[in-house]
C-alpha cells in the first residue's frame, strides 16, 4: 500500500511551484482541502498522523491596494455620468464612492431602508456573493449599520426611484418587486458579476 509521507507532499508542493503557474494562494487552498481529508483519515484510524501539517508552504505575498485619488474618482464619474445615457450602475457607483457601501450591501439595499427626510441609510440586508440569496445583514436592531447620505446621493437616489417606478409600470406582467434600489429592469437582484463587469467597462 502506497504511503503519503510529509516528504512526498513537500516534493509535490515544490513541483507545483516549479512546473505550474498556480498562485501561492491557490496552493494554500489546495492544501487546506488535503489537511481536512487527512484529518478525517486520522479520525477513522486509517493513518496515524496528518502528513499535510508538516509541509512548508510559501507565505502568501499580499499585494498593496491601489486607491484612486480624487482626480481619478472625478474622471471616472465624468465618464459614467453621461447626461444623455448615464451608466445603468451609476447609483451603485455613487453608493460605493460617496459613502463606502460594500458590494453586497449595495445590491441588497431596499427603498424602505432609506430615510430621505433624515438623510440616512440603514444596512439591514445584503446580497450573497453568488447573487442567489438576499440575507439579513443584522442579527439585532442594535447591530444595524447606519450611514449618513450627502445631498448629491439623495438627488441620484430620487432619479433612480423614478426609474424603478417607470419599469414597474412598463413591465408589470413580469416585474418582481423586491423593493431593491439596484435591480434589473424586471426588479430582480443584479448579479455581482454583472456589476463588476459594468465597473470594469466603465474603467
Amino acid at each position: 500500500m502506497f504511503e503519503i509521507t510529509p516528504i512526498f507532499l513537500q516534493n509535490y508542493v515544490n513541483d507545483l511551484l516549479e512546473f505550474t503557474t498556480l498562485r501561492t494562494s491557490t496552493i494554500h487552498k489546495l492544501f487546506d482541502v488535503l489537511k481536512v481529508a487527512f484529518k478525517r483519515a486520522v479520525k477513522l484510524k486509517v493513518i496515524k498522523e496528518n502528513p499535510a501539517y508538516f509541509v512548508d508552504l510559501l507565505k502568501i505575498q499580499k499585494t498593496e491596494m491601489s486607491v484612486w485619488d480624487i482626480g481619478e474618482v472625478n474622471f471616472f464619474l465624468s465618464k459614467v455620468y453621461n447626461i444623455k445615457r448615464p451608466s445603468q450602475y451609476l447609483t451603485a457607483y455613487l453608493l460605493a464612492i460617496l459613502i463606502g457601501m460594500r458590494q453586497g450591501e449595495i445590491l441588497g439595499l431596499r427603498w424602505r431602508d432609506i430615510d430621505f427626510e433624515n438623510k440616512i441609510i440603514y444596512i439591514r440586508q445584503t446580497l450573497s456573493h453568488d447573487g442567489k440569496e438576499l440575507r439579513n445583514a443584522a442579527k439585532t436592531k442594535s447591530s444595524i449599520r447606519t450611514i449618513a447620505i450627502p445631498d448629491t446621493l439623495i438627488k441620484q437616489l430620487k432619479i433612480e426611484r423614478k426609474k424603478r417606478i417607470e419599469n414597474k409600470l412598463k413591465y408589470s406582467n413580469v416585474y418582481k418587486d423586491n423593493d431593491l434600489v439596484i435591480c434589473t429592469k424586471h426588479g430582480r437582484p443584479v448579479q455581482p458579476s454583472n456589476l463588476n463587469r459594468g465597473f470594469k467597462k466603465g474603467c
